[in-house]
């Protein structure tokens, strides 16, 4: 898209994708961060209704978000804005993956079969049609494909259906609180591109590079957390709290090793995958690399939380973030570029990690208050 389309045909399509990915951050509705812990507990007719249950309220809030989307992708964009739409309305489709699910039920071979395969080989395909000067909508459409086929394969294949309506807005409602902060932290994340086009658009290029970059990078890092997932979902009482610390710890140790590695290679990484058409220097790298540090490392805690009963409490770690991220971005992208931008959200995933870090310690300092009672009043 680079080579073909220069910086200001990436810019588009990294808004266009930015403001997809925020509207797939809400209409995802959480399934992502409380539902891999729910599935090892379950039988298998019960997973089937699960499973369906989320794709029911997800196609649900999918399609309120549909207008909206659309509407903010051609504010936004003032390059091929059809093709900007057909991307962004991609992204959002990304909503329904059902990652969650085999990550959750253990079997990493069947998400590889059913989702991540089949959207390779439609990318590949778009960005070969794209290469012959077919317009950039063909990514958007092939990220369409590849999402129905994911549901397709995942519905038949494996046997758990497509849809399950009863109680659906229950289910739309039970997820509400971890909706909304999923919809808060898009705002200093997922939507970081579109908010730096607002307030300075000569910077989104090699923001929007070094982003996709360390979100390619934590990408490929996500499947030590999700596997942690399951693991933590497994354990109970004594065994649960251990496994969170250690949880912790791994994804701390992951994220400060991949960070300096991230930091040292990613503007040779630059240079190639967008044909020269962008470029930074260590200065953005390296503080992009103590933002991926803080990410793996914030993941860490998120899953202790769900683990401890504390799912819904994230959100209040993420508002206290969003606070700090979102005003800070806009300020520091105006007057600094690329490098504001960064400092700002790496000041919001500083806040949000002490937020989650008291909430956890005292949840466990109360757990361990109640221990000692209740083995108290035994005793007597």
């Amino acid at each position: 898209m680079s080579a073909k389309y220069g910086s200001g045909g990436w810019a588009t399509v990294a808004i266009a994708q930015s403001v997809g990915a925020t509207g797939a951050l809400i209409a995802e509705l959480g399934w992502g961060v409380t539902g891999p812990q729910r599935v090892p507990r379950l039988s298998a007719v019960d997973k089937s209704i699960l499973y369906r249950q989320s794709v029911s309220s997800r196609a649900t809030v999918v399609a309120f978000a549909v207008l909206p989307v659309s509407v903010i992708t051609w504010l936004l964009c003032d390059f091929s804005r059809i093709s900007a739409i057909v991307i962004s309305l991609g992204s959002l489709c990304l909503a329904f993956s059902p990652a969650w699910f085999f990550i959750g039920d253990g079997k990493p071979g069947q998400l590889l079969a059913y989702e991540s395969l089949p959207r390779l080989v439609f990318v590949g395909i778009a960005a070969l049609l794209i290469h012959y000067d077919f317009p950039i909508g063909w990514y958007g459409g092939a990220l369409i494909v590849g999402s129905v086929t994911a549901l397709s394969l995942s519905a038949i294949c494996s046997h758990l259906g497509f849809f399950h309506w009863k109680q659906n807005w229950r289910t739309i409602r039970s997820q509400k609180e971890v909706v909304l902060g999923r919809a808060i932290s898009g705002s200093f994340t997922s939507f970081a591109p579109a908010l730096v086009g607002l307030v300075n658009p000569l910077a989104v290029p090699v923001f929007a590079a070094v982003d996709r970059l360390m979100r390619m990078a934590l990408a490929i890092l996500a499947g030590i957390p999700n596997r942690l997932q399951s693991w933590l979902g497994a354990a109970t009482g004594r065994d649960r709290h251990l496994r969170s610390l250690m949880s912790i710890r791994y994804n701390c140790y992951l994220g400060l090793v991949s960070g300096l590695i991230f930091g040292l290679l990613a503007p040779t990484f630059v240079t190639v995958l967008f044909a020269g058409q962008v470029s930074f220097g260590y200065e953005l790298s390296a503080l992009s690399g103590f933002l991926l540090f803080l990410i793996c490392t914030s993941r860490g805690f998120g899953l202790a939380m769900v683990a401890a009963g504390r799912a819904k409490h994230i959100t209040i770690s993420v508002l206290c973030a969003a606070g700090v991220g979102v005003p800070l971005l806009c300020v520091l992208g105006l007057y600094f570029g690329a490098v504001g931008a960064l400092a700002g959200q790496i000041l919001a995933e500083t806040v949000g990690i002490v937020i989650q870090s008291r909430i956890l310690s005292m949840k466990w300092k109360s757990n361990r208050q109640w221990s000692t009672y209740a083995a108290s009043v035994l005793q007597s």
